[in-house]
Parts: C-alpha cells; sequence; structure tokens
C-alpha cells in the first residue's frame, strides 16, 4: 500500500491522498507548520508538498537528500495519522 501510494506521489496524482489517507487523517506536523489548519481535513492542502519548490528553494533538477523519519499510522489500509521529523519542520534537515 506505501509502495503505491509513494509512486502515484512520484508520478504527482493528487488524487492518491483522498484515495490512501483517511478523512479522518490526523498529521502531527500541522500545529507545528499550520497551526490555523488544526482539527481540520488538511488532505486537500497536501498537494501543495508535492508542487516545484521545496520549502521556498528554487527548482534546480538536481539531486537531493533529505534527512527525517516520517510514521505513518495505518487503520483498515488508509493512513490515518502522521509524525514527522526534521523534513517536516520548514527544510530543517534539508540537505543539497
Amino acid at each position: 500500500m506505501l509502495a503505491e501510494y509513494s509512486n502515484a506521489m512520484n508520478a504527482g496524482d493528487t488524487r492518491a491522498i483522498y484515495e490512501f489517507w483517511s478523512p479522518d487523517f490526523v498529521s502531527h506536523v500541522t500545529d507545528r507548520m499550520a497551526p490555523d489548519r488544526v482539527g481540520t481535513d488538511v488532505r486537500d492542502g497536501e498537494h501543495e508538498w508535492w508542487g516545484t519548490t521545496f520549502y521556498d528553494v528554487e527548482p534546480t533538477r538536481e539531486p537531493v537528500e533529505i534527512n527525517g523519519t516520517g510514521i505513518l499510522r495505518i487503520r483498515d489500509g488508509k493512513i490515518v495519522e502522521h509524525w514527522g521529523g526534521p523534513h517536516c519542520q520548514s527544510g530543517l534537515g534539508y540537505i543539497q
């Protein structure tokens, strides 16, 4: 299931958010990154993270390495909870 989600992300298929994430999805990163969205359905904004820039770094088409940890809790085949490490903290952990 996670491989299918990763493949969809890499292909730019933003519909995958609704296919793989539960409607009651909770991200424990939201309080750090978008406190005004806590308690709301954040799935509609996730595709913004799939855009052409990464933490205000202009695209160069050069490989980058992201240092961090993402932990997902899955229930009934849907992602219901997420905890993120440095890569989810305004680019901290970004290594070029």
